[in-house]
């Protein structure tokens, strides 16, 4: 509590200086640090934009790979594949829900860090505003960790969900593997009493 008191303390103090303290060594020298600083962050960000256009762009095209055969009227699984649509619509509006809440929470503490940003511009040093800039700091920073813990549990189970998933299709892949086997050895045995028997009337 003193520590913060201290800080509005100097913040408010800061306002009333002149530019001239910018012209201190320490502060040449800090002002390289933190615009490498932002310059790094900005990197960061650019990259990670480049990388989710670039997921965007996939997930359009599994998609539209995905409608061409799931809503094909001339597909010969017609019936199997409505069982299918049914579920695609049902997970197609439970990512929009997911979305809209997504939304709802990053709006709700953007506005919280906005309304601090503001409480800041117009630093008071009295035991009220600290105590008030607390409770706002504190309000922030707890609906940021209940979203990131939220979303880590919803990561956690998507994985173990993917997992299932992979696990499913590797046994089916054998299944099919198996039956394309037996199909080809139950031909070779077709096919061998056959050639004996145009071999056999040949000899006869």
């Amino acid at each position: 509590m003193a520590a913060l008191a201290t800080a509005v303390a100097a913040a408010a103090s800061g306002h009333q200086q002149s530019d001239s303290c910018f012209s201190t060594p320490g502060a040449r020298q800090h002002f390289p640090f933190q615009n490498w600083k932002i310059k790094a962050e900005q990197v960061k960000k650019v990259e990670f934009i480049r990388t989710a256009e670039k997921l965007k762009n996939q997930l359009a095209t599994i998609e539209k790979d995905k409608n061409g055969h799931l809503y094909s009227k001339k597909s010969d699984f017609r019936m199997e594949y409505s069982t299918l649509e049914e579920l695609e619509r049902k997970m197609t509006n439970g990512r929009k829900a997911e979305r809209a809440k997504i939304e709802q929470q990053l709006s709700k503490i953007h506005h919280n860090v906005k309304r601090l940003q503001c409480q800041l511009k117009d630093v008071k040093p009295t035991p009220e505003f600290v105590e008030k800039l607390r409770e706002m700091m504190e309000e922030v920073e707890n609906a940021i960790n209940a979203f990131k813990e939220e979303q880590r549990q919803i990561y956690e189970e998507l994985l173990k969900e993917e997992k299932i998933a992979t696990n499913e299709l590797s046994a089916l892949e054998k299944k099919i593997e198996m039956w394309a086997f037996g199909s080809t050895a139950a031909e070779r045995v077709f096919r061998i009493p056959s050639a004996v028997r145009r071999t056999t009337r040949r000899l006869g």
